[in-house]
């Protein structure tokens, strides 16, 4: 069965054939993101977008936003650590305590 699904496989993904010269020529002509290109066969390199720095309202603004979703996210998760204190902690902890 697995022999049949193999050959399925092969005929319905075409195969890629590349030649040497045809690798070599890809290599070597290797275009690098400023434009240059490369001739030594290495990848092409990646080049970082420049950093844009905030203004200092938008870096307020950006705390406050922050601080915003962390305060709403301790109070979503506040009362399920309160429930799991009651109704699994403190029933655990009176029966080892009365042991």
């Amino acid at each position: 069965m697995s022999q049949n699904m193999s050959q399925n496989m092969s005929q319905t993904m075409p195969q890629l054939e590349l030649t040497d010269d045809q690798v070599r020529a890809a290599e070597s002509s290797a275009t690098l993101a400023d434009g240059a290109t490369s001739t030594t066969g290495n990848l092409p390199r990646i080049s970082q977008p420049p950093r844009s720095q905030l203004t200092p309202e938008e870096a307020s603004q950006s705390r406050r936003a922050v601080r915003r979703r962390k305060v709403i996210a301790f109070a979503f998760v506040t009362p399920l650590m309160l429930f799991i204190l009651i109704a699994f902690i403190a029933p655990i902890g009176t029966m080892l305590y009365r042991s």
